[in-house]
């Protein structure tokens, strides 16, 4: 599925960046999952992770609790 952990290396000036696309339908479980993931990535030193997060759409009566439990 598009948008569902596709991996994109993105080429830059002394390396390369590692671009993990997992937007597509995001909810509690995903989002844990692909934070899981990420942490799990070896790094090659010098490196960081970075994860940017979105809002968790279509939740209803459980989105302000899901989007809680990420902090």
């Amino acid at each position: 599925v598009e948008g569902r952990g596709k991996h994109h290396r993105i080429p830059i000036s002394g390396g390369e960046i590692i671009l993990i696309d997992d937007a597509y339908n995001a909810n509690l479980t995903s989002m844990q999952a692909g934070l899981s993931i990420l942490a799990a990535i070896p790094l090659q030193l010098p490196g960081r992770r970075l994860a940017v997060l979105g809002e968790m759409l279509e939740l209803g009566s459980q989105a302000e609790s899901h989007h809680q439990q990420l902090i």
